[in-house]
């Protein structure tokens, strides 16, 4: 049976007269470890608490803390107090006794916690850091001068999650300086509200740290503008760990008997018919009934019957845009008439899907950085030259969930690692579909290219950048000038995927193509080189030279472009160039499609 162990290390008393002394982690760690024990909420079998110990003690614990546990159990690592950097720039957590001058043999080294992760049985992992981790600081907040952002790489590693109280520039703040009558942390006080109160359960009181994070984020922002917590997650699994319940949240329903029997009936008209209820079910006042039909009709969305898929698809539409109606094949794809003035050219296609494409006219534009005008232009992006692209069709949004689902229930190819049971995670049918290959990519355009009569491809990457930036040089899709408000990044993101569009219009490119600059990297067409460090195909960028080959040997990296949820802001601008293996797929990476010009009706 999977058993749930939890570390809190809190740490307020500090020797070295160089570290300031701080009141909120003793309150941190008798909050948590009261909620973590209590059977009707956290339910933990062990639960060890070291509030200011020295490292002779701390250290050896952690490493007890992930030895000897079996995949399935649940380890929950939480940390309150300063947060350091040494010369070199790697992380530690200060404990009692720890020496600003001495990290290496007094302090935590982020490396050594890793390695106990790493080297763990355990399979589910939280870690939560109340720590600063930013370079300004004020009174009440949590770190010494010089502490920087814990990076995405830091404690990576599959099962994993990491919270932490600070994105890569702001203080941790104490509760005590902020809010009256508040001793824990601002973060560790709405942590503690979303798990007593049940605030941050999901209809069935489970409490995830993706719900964690939804719960906890807005509040600290209300309260600190400043101060915006973080959500790493390095792979869907970890986001999806339950690591409490409430006793305040509606109890999870099950469906009365007689439609659970028609739901697992042998006949196809038997199980149509009891769509029609379960989407009754979905939109009703009863929220534990609605989670299990919503459960229920996700997981009839694999059905063999088109008759029930094409119902369940209905229901999900009426409760989600984002659903996939059924499809009848060889369907052409059709212009719709653009709207007055600025509306583009727009492509729609019905089935099997609703997709939507944008017309990008003939003509020339600036491809890559001028290091006159950008100083972090990377050698890779230059020099900036005019290249010139013949009209083509893009998708107006990367693929989507309910997108690729279609394709994976008719291929019967393999789905993203991260949909259990391949069913998409509830509530994430409109994100775009990650963990997919470039080889994915590239069958699910040859599917629907056969399905359609359509032939749909990848973008190149010229084609992909024009899309992004127009004809005019912008930095950005939207302009010259960074806003985090217009696209979903590591800098003021949730920390995970966001739905096509969330962005839109404040984000879109000059063609009005969305999702451009962050959300998730896509693949294109065009071909990197074999060294990583540096493309065997450089600019000027020349579409005959044998980048644009489809068949090229799959130990040959190819180009993705646009930056992704976990990117900053340098790695999110129209020029840069990423790369992938065609045969990985990972957790930030998606694709959309490309379309040569078809004839209009």
């Amino acid at each position: 049976m999977p058993r749930k162990f939890a570390l809190i290390i809190g740490n307020s008393q500090y020797d070295d007269a160089n570290l300031s002394q701080l009141t909120a982690p003793a309150a941190d760690v008798r909050a948590l470890d009261e909620l973590l024990r209590a059977p009707e909420i956290g339910g933990f079998d062990a639960v060890q608490t070291l509030a200011n110990r020295p490292f002779a003690e701390v250290h050896p614990a952690i490493a007890d803390f992930f030895a000897d546990k079996k995949p399935d159990d649940l380890l929950l690592l939480y940390f309150s107090g300063h947060g350091l950097l040494d010369p070199q720039g790697r992380l530690y957590l200060a404990v009692k006794n720890s020496r600003n001058d001495r990290l290496s043999g007094s302090a935590i080294p982020s490396l050594f916690l890793k390695d106990e992760m790493d080297n763990s049985r355990a399979k589910r992992q939280v870690l939560i850091l109340d720590c600063c981790q930013s370079g300004a600081f004020g009174q009440g907040a949590k770190g010494a001068p010089g502490v920087q952002a814990i990076t995405d790489a830091t404690f990576e590693g599959r099962g994993r999650v990491v919270l932490t109280a600070t994105d890569k520039t702001q203080p941790a703040w104490e509760g005590n300086r902020i809010i009256g009558g508040v001793e824990t942390s601002i973060f560790t006080h709405f942590i503690v509200e979303g798990l007593k109160t049940g605030a941050a359960a999901d209809e069935g009181g489970r409490i995830t740290p993706t719900r964690l994070y939804d719960y906890v984020f807005p509040k600290v922002v209300e309260v600190v503008p400043t101060q915006k917590p973080r959500l790493i997650v390095y792979d869907r699994e970890g986001g999806d760990i339950v690591i409490a319940r409430s006793p305040r949240a509606p109890k999870s329903a099950q469906l009365p008997p007689e439609l659970q029997q028609a739901v697992d009936s042998g006949f196809a008209g038997i199980r149509a018919g009891a769509v029609e209820e379960l989407g009754r079910l979905l939109k009703g006042s009863d929220p534990a009934l609605a989670q299990a039909a919503r459960q229920a009709l996700e997981q009839m969305l694999n059905d063999d019957s088109r008759q029930v898929t094409k119902a369940v698809a209905q229901a999900l539409g009426k409760a989600s845009a984002s659903a996939s109606p059924a499809y009848s094949p060889k369907e052409k794809a059709t212009v719709a008439p653009p709207s007055p003035k600025s509306s583009p050219d727009l492509l729609t296609l019905e089935r099997p899907f609703p997709l939507e494409l944008i017309r990008i006219p003939a003509g020339e534009f600036l491809m890559g950085s001028d290091s006159t005008k950008d100083p972090d232009a990377q050698p890779d992006e230059q020099p900036q030259h005019r290249v010139y692209i013949s009209e083509f069709y893009i998708g107006k949004y990367p693929v989507t969930n309910a997108q690729y689902a279609v394709f994976v229930r008719v291929s019967k190819c393999r789905p993203p690692e991260h949909w259990e049971k391949g069913v998409i995670p509830s509530g994430m049918e409109n994100h775009p579909v990650v963990e997919v290959s470039w080889n994915d990519a590239v069958a699910f355009c040859e599917w629907l290219s056969k399905e359609t009569g359509t032939p749909f491809r990848l973008p190149t990457e010229a084609e992909w950048e024009k899309a992004a930036r127009g004809a005019d040089g912008r930095i950005y899709p939207w302009g010259n000038e960074w806003d985090q408000a217009r696209l979903n990044s590591s800098e003021g993101g949730p920390g995970t995927t966001t739905p096509v569009g969330a962005y839109s219009p404040q984000g879109d490119s000059p063609y009005s193509v969305v999702d451009m600059s962050g959300n998730v990297c896509e693949w294109t067409n065009s071909l990197w080189g074999r060294n990583l460090e540096e493309p065997d195909y450089k600019y000027p960028y020349n579409p005959k030279d044998g980048r644009e080959n489809l068949k090229a040997p799959e130990d040959i990296w190819r180009v993705l472009r646009g930056g992704s949820w976990d990117f900053d802001r340098w790695d999110c601008l129209a020029a840069v160039r990423g790369c992938g293996i065609p045969v990985v797929s990972l957790y930030n990476i998606g694709f959309r499609l490309a379309l040569s010009p078809v004839s209009r009706t």
